[in-house]
């Protein structure tokens, strides 16, 4: 194979790779020598951005091997690591939830508490169990939802979303779900939509760190949030009782109602938005493909073999069972196997780009029909590969 040799005096492939060093990107200079001589100024720098940024994809791949046992990189990334920190997660939430459990029975729970969501804010350490909230107001005032947050219909269905994600939510974390109904029973009195509403808004905020009308939650791992969570304003109610002035209301916030029904919806849609990084559903799942791959045939309906030993069965089941009493060890390599593509597959979706060096170069808008003007790839892109002669 054809060679070059850089400025360090190395000696480099022609199609960019480091004397088995890794890989290196064409300069533009290469790059330009494999395209057609009547190649526009403009077609050729949409070519070589598309071509590294398809390079960058390898790039990455090579960074994470290198730097694969950073302690940042197994905190944020290893599933294993998330593993236990999403048990930590949700321990934590079971004790928050027994907290609020016990201030509506004794009738201490403050409906209005704005701060210490999901045990966060600044006055954690008080003891109070509203996380310092008192104290937090001295230098924040709680944010304000839209009026239309008032109005009766809104107030039934935003209710009974509540309810919902409180089951959704506790489920996840292992929190029973009598936990939220002896909320809402022991907390009011009236039992009214209004004070129901003020309940679960409270207790999806204290336990589960849930901004509703906000419309945020805590992101990936987090536990709890240093900011206040969104309240109606009492002075806003007598919007909402007057029909003309609701219905301006309702009509003036539409776009609000649209982001905080859409963001809920999706949120008991796709579940635990730790699963994506923990991924133990994914994990099991390959370990059980794994198991069945071991599998095989020695005559349909008679008799079948495994991958691991001599031994012979009369059914796939009782393969299947051996694999997994018998080949333990095995089995544990499997899981640890799956767990490591895992790892690479969450930082390059979620920590490449924090990495300055592996961000993406944008890529400019090129000719009709692509960075190619609808033209053949030409041979290499966008690796590399064997050099034909200039404009050839």
């Amino acid at each position: 194979r054809d060679r070059d040799r850089d400025r360090d005096g190395r000696d480099r492939d022609r199609d960019g790779r480091d004397g088995g060093r890794g890989v290196r990107i064409k300069t533009y200079k290469q790059f330009m020598l494999e395209l057609p001589e009547d190649v526009s100024p403009e077609s050729a720098a949409a070519q070589y951005a598309a071509y590294k940024a398809s390079f960058s994809d390898l790039l990455r791949e090579q960074w994470f091997e290198e730097h694969r046992h950073e302690e940042w990189l197994q905190e944020r990334f290893n599933p294993e690591r998330l593993e236990a920190a999403r048990k930590r997660r949700d321990q934590e939430a079971r004790e928050r939830a027994e907290a609020v459990r016990t201030e509506a029975e004794t009738g201490e729970l403050d409906v209005q508490a704005a701060f210490g969501g999901g045990g966060g804010g600044k006055g954690k350490s008080d003891g109070d169990g509203n996380g310092g909230e008192e104290k937090q107001q001295q230098d924040a005032e709680p944010k304000v939802a839209p009026a239309a947050a008032w109005v009766p219909a809104r107030m039934e269905h935003d209710l009974a979303r509540c309810v919902e994600l409180m089951k959704a939510l506790d489920n996840e974390k292992g929190i029973s779900f009598e936990s939220g109904e002896t909320v809402l029973d022991a907390a009011v009195t009236a039992h009214t939509t209004e004070e129901r509403l003020d309940v679960a808004l409270v207790y999806l905020w204290r336990v589960h760190a849930i901004d509703y009308y906000g419309g945020s939650q805590p992101e990936g791992l987090e536990v709890g949030s240093d900011d206040s969570r969104h309240l109606r304003r009492a002075e806003d109610r007598e919007m909402a009782e007057d029909p003309e002035m609701a219905a301006a209301a309702a009509e003036a916030f539409r776009q609000w109602e649209q982001t905080v029904d859409n963001t809920w919806e999706r949120r008991l849609a796709d579940g635990d938005p730790a699963e994506e990084l923990v991924g133990s559903r994914i994990i099991e799942a390959e370990v059980e493909q794994w198991i069945k791959d071991q599998v095989t045939v020695i005559a349909e309906g008679e008799k079948y073999g495994c991958k691991l030993s001599s031994k012979m069965f009369i059914a796939p089941d009782f393969v299947l069972k051996h694999v997994r009493n018998k080949h333990t060890p095995k089995v544990d390599e499997a899981r640890s196997e799956a767990r490591e593509r895992l790892f690479k597959a969450n930082f390059l979706k979620h920590g490449a780009d924090e990495v300055p060096e592996l961000r993406k170069p944008e890529v400019p808008a090129g000719p009709p029909g692509g960075p190619f003007g609808g033209r053949p790839i030409p041979p290499g892109a966008p690796f590399g590969g064997p050099r034909g002669p200039p404009g050839g």
